[in-house]
């Protein structure tokens, strides 16, 4: 991504040691939307600016798990059921087993 330096200022090498890209990441931080998307959100120096800076946020899915509900991975167990097709004779010869799990 091309970055405009004309209204941001000069960004140093995008290194997350290097003053100046410190410097334009404290300058061009929104407290909303945090950085433009070519910025790296992992590197703690992104990182560390985003929680001082923006506003924080609570996900619902953040919350305490409720009793009763089902776990999201419940609903890819292998469930076994009983065919009411019956299988060609051949395959009964010479012992080929279903398999409904992977």
């Amino acid at each position: 991504a091309e970055v405009s330096t004309q209204s941001t200022g000069e960004c140093g090498s995008g290194y997350p040691g290097d003053p100046k890209t410190k410097d334009w990441l404290r300058r061009n931080i929104d407290p909303v939307f945090g950085f433009p998307q070519f910025v790296r959100f992992s590197w703690s120096t992104a990182d560390n600016l985003m929680v001082k800076e923006c506003v924080g946020v609570r996900w619902d899915d953040e919350e305490e798990e409720e009793e009763n509900v089902p776990k999201i991975n419940s609903f890819f167990k292998s469930i076994q059921k009983e065919s009411n097709i019956s299988r060609h004779r051949f395959y009964n010869e010479i012992g080929v087993k279903s398999r409904s799990v992977l």
